[in-house]
């Protein structure tokens, strides 16, 4: 029996609760929209116990921002046409849906966003980087240029600096560490700094990041420097 079964069978009996919560907040539909399943994601949004923009307690991010992320284009699709889901919700980095889009470089994602009315092309990020900046630091030229585009149909000058699109490094190692603030990933053998209370002591950020002067959601917490060794993560002395 599929997934999809048996959601169904459970949705149908008596008692179960189609919107629960685990320990950080997210229900059926978020981890559906989190894993792509377009099966299940039907049918819990044809239930109306089910709230379809419920944040999870950790990130602050709905169904269509984790979807959006993860770049899931259909289950992006079905959110976007439940009423009630909000296409410019923030997290708790302040990120939408678009920025995730824009920063992880989900193009058919970022269409399906950008015919929506209430979506913010410039709103800005707890580091300042509009969805274009993120799109730009992670070297998606293809995301810069259909943002620029949109900007051009709404008559807004789009400064040079914010069309520069960087080359990352690539990535050759297995086991990565995301940098919440680039989002770009940082390899086992280079050292990160790591903030022990945001959002609940996983706020990872790269070397870079740090010499370019940002911190972590509040700039009073110590960052430690630490680095994975041997797929064990170890404390490094500054």
């Amino acid at each position: 029996m599929g997934r999809g079964a048996t959601v169904k069978l459970l949705l149908e009996h008596e008692g179960v609760d189609p919107d629960s919560k685990d320990y950080e907040g997210r229900t059926p539909l978020l981890w559906a929209a989190w894993s792509g399943d377009e099966v299940v994601v039907k049918l819990l949004l044809a239930n109306d116990g089910v709230d379809p923009d419920s944040k999870d307690s950790k990130y602050g991010r709905t169904p269509l921002s984790w979807a959006a992320k993860q770049g899931h284009e259909a289950v992006v699709k079905l959110l976007l046409a439940r009423d009630g889901v909000n296409p410019g919700s923030r997290d708790k980095f302040c990120r939408t849906p678009l920025s995730y889009a824009a920063g992880y470089g989900h193009e058919a994602v970022l269409k399906l966003l950008l015919v929506k009315n209430n979506v913010d092309l410039d709103i800005k990020d707890k580091f300042g980087l509009a969805p274009r900046s993120l799109a730009a630091k992670r070297g998606n030229p293809g995301i810069v240029q259909l943002l620029v585009e949109k900007h051009n149909e709404n008559d807004k000058l789009i400064r040079e600096e914010y069309m520069q699109v960087v080359n990352p490094p690539a990535g050759d190692h297995q086991n990565h560490i995301d940098c919440d603030v680039c989002m770009l990933s940082i390899p086992d053998r280079e050292s990160h700094y790591h903030c022990r209370t945001c959002i609940d002591g996983d706020f990872d950020i790269c070397q870079k990041c740090v010499a370019s002067g940002y911190s972590c959601l509040d700039y009073s917490h110590k960052l430690v420097n630490r680095i994975v060794k041997d797929s064990t993560m170890v404390e490094v002395p500054d």
